[in-house]
């Protein structure tokens, strides 16, 4: 993957655009002067416990940000500043020295997409922000800012970060990601020239050895907001002979934007999401995941050496395990059983028609149903 440097933006934003390279002075995308308050106000407006770990709801969506939200719409959930008072802490409770996060987090990324050993030959590249919450330097007042990157999690709720007194917990093992999160919110133009170079240089090497490029936005965190969600849309529509998919619970933002053809959403439904009602599963493509109960008993695992570790594999028990599943599953989501299929049986039929089939994945499964368009549901056997 070729690697960032200043002279490359230049050559691809003349590509692409015909712009010169020019560092944003914008806000972060999607946030406004509104969105932001010092730790200190957002402290003397919410009943904070001194141990928040066992509280559901963290205290970005506590009452004092709540009440700031009251002064007008918001593009996305309220961010928060810690001021110099305020620790940062790690998972062991040690305070790390916040001008060696600085330096750490504002490092340009060398790469803004990865790749997943699931994916195998496919092609799939992925972008990665901190999960539910990230830390980045504001570097236009050189103060650390956390923004919720999953604005409307619900169940999946990762806690990165809880505040217990004038601490707030980062977890240095997110620093790669970090990085991405702090390019974007304080360089989202050259964000997206970056990306797009990245994509078209994959793409050009892929089509060399006859693969497709597909690009998953986000195998953590998700569109932090409308405008960010925009960018993405941009992109994907200057590369259009890459396909590009994204799992989302940020319904409304997708159903309000002009989705290039190449491109596909899938809904993750979640009770606790905030915007599930806003999926209609007869026609949205969405995600579920499955009760455990309805599987238990029908597959097994086996560990396999792979190149990075031992990893689980998981097969179904017999021919009947699956039938059995795919009876349980139409039972329960209230589903055609004819519609219903394993990932297996998936790879071995072309694509075709929209919203055709209901996809049963496996954990060690690719996430080829994620993004063909002849998938309505894919439901997800999560361990």
């Amino acid at each position: 993957m070729t690697k960032y440097t200043r002279q490359r933006l230049f050559e691809m934003m003349n590509r692409v655009t015909g712009m010169p390279l020019m560092e944003s002075t914008d806000l972060p995308p999607g946030i406004t002067n509104k969105d932001i308050i010092t730790l200190d106000q957002f402290a003397d407006g919410a009943d904070v416990n001194e141990d928040t770990t066992d509280v559901k709801m963290q205290p970005a969506d506590l009452r004092g940000m709540l009440d700031v939200k009251k002064t007008g719409v918001r593009d996305r959930e309220q961010p928060y500043i810690h001021n110099k008072t305020v620790e940062i802490i790690d998972k062991n409770g040690k305070e790390i020295d916040q001008n060696w996060l600085r330096d750490q987090i504002t490092q340009r990324p060398a790469t803004l997409l990865g790749t997943n050993e699931k994916v195998g030959k496919t092609g799939i590249l992925k972008i990665s922000l901190p999960a539910y919450k990230g830390l980045f330097y504001d570097e236009s007042d050189n103060t650390f800012k956390v923004v919720d990157t999953c604005p409307n999690a619900g169940t999946c709720k990762q806690y990165c970060y809880q505040q217990k007194g004038r601490s707030v917990m980062f977890d240095v093992a997110v620093i790669s990601k970090s990085r991405i999160l702090n390019f974007l919110l304080n360089h989202w133009k050259e964000f997206e020239y970056k990306m797009i170079d990245e994509i078209e240089t994959a793409r050009i090497t892929n089509e060399k050895k006859g693969i497709d490029t597909i690009v998953r936005w986000h195998d953590s965190g998700d569109f932090l907001s409308d405008k960010y969600l925009e960018l993405a849309m941009a992109i994907a529509a200057k590369t259009p002979k890459v396909l590009h998919y994204a799992y989302t619970k940020m319904v409304g933002f997708a159903k309000r934007a002009t989705v290039p053809p190449n491109f596909v959403f899938r809904y993750s439904v979640d009770p606790e999401s905030p915007e599930t009602q806003l999926i209609n599963k007869l026609k949205d493509k969405h995600a579920e995941v499955v009760p455990k109960q309805l599987f238990k008993g029908l597959l097994y695992s086996e560990k396999v050496q792979g190149k990075k570790g031992v990893k689980l594999i998981w097969h179904y028990n017999s021919p009947e395990a699956i039938n059995e599943l795919k009876a349980k599953i139409a039972t329960f989501f209230e589903i055609d059983i004819n519609t219903i299929i394993t990932s297996d049986e998936l790879v071995k039929m072309p694509e075709e028609g929209v919203n055709k089939w209901n996809v049963i994945v496996t954990p060690s499964d690719a996430d080829t149903a994620a993004h063909r368009k002849d998938v309505l549901g894919v439901y997800l056997l999560i361990h």
